[in-house]
């Protein structure tokens, strides 16, 4: 089952690779860091370009946020994106991520604007 496993992860990296650069080269992207977020947003949240350059902050003074976004229910999302050029045995911090945080407090309905 592990070997399985093993395998799907290698193929979702590929894969997840491959329309990553597709997608920097449609939009010009240059950061390796960017190519990861435009396609999390594209193709996991079906956003529109417009609101995707909206949301990413990802610069030196951003506080390790990557993306701000704002849904249609006045939430506020906080992302951190993480995607390794190097896929054989990535160490915790350079596990392939795209995670997010609602809101700090218990309740979302507290973040809304």
């Amino acid at each position: 089952m592990a070997e399985k496993n093993s395998s799907l992860i290698t193929l979702f990296k590929e894969q997840l690779e491959n329309e990553s650069q597709r997608i920097a080269e449609d939009r010009n992207l240059v950061k390796r860091g960017d190519f990861f977020i435009w396609w999390y947003f594209l193709r996991l949240q079906g956003l529109p370009p417009s609101e995707i350059e909206e949301a990413v902050c990802d610069d030196g003074n951003d506080l390790g946020l990557d993306a701000i976004y704002i849904d249609e229910d006045d939430i506020v999302h906080f992302y951190q994106f993480k995607n390794p050029e190097k896929s054989a045995k990535p160490s915790p911090k350079e596990k392939l991520t795209a995670s997010y945080l609602v809101c700090a407090s218990s309740s979302a309905e507290g973040m809304k604007l």
